[in-house]
């Protein structure tokens, strides 16, 4: 995926991390077993393997504002941790996420 395209707040997070050249940006969608026509949500994913390092969100549609006309997504803040390639990444992105409970 084209850096540019990554969420805002992971990009802002790169703009005050020294190293920014290195990363590479990835997305990975989620979808439920029973409605697997759509992603129910997605974590963006900034990863820079040589240092090994990673920052994700996780961001999905907000089920509270789903009879306006527009969808409203919600994400999570940006989160660092560790991490040395795109599946180990998402892997520990979603490790993190239910470890901590975090609600979007």
């Amino acid at each position: 995926m084209d850096m540019r395209e990554l969420n805002p707040t992971i990009l802002s997070e790169l703009d005050e991390s020294p190293g920014r050249s290195g990363f590479e940006g990835y997305l990975v969608q989620l979808f439920d077993e029973l409605k697997a026509n759509e992603p129910f949500g997605l974590f963006e994913i900034a990863l820079n393997p040589r240092i090994g390092v990673a920052c994700a969100v996780y961001e999905a549609e907000d089920p509270g504002a789903r009879h306006l006309s527009s969808p409203v997504l919600v994400s999570t803040e940006p989160i660092w941790f560790a991490a040395s390639s795109p599946q180990s990444a998402a892997d520990l992105f979603y490790e993190i996420l239910v470890d901590h409970a975090v609600e979007v």
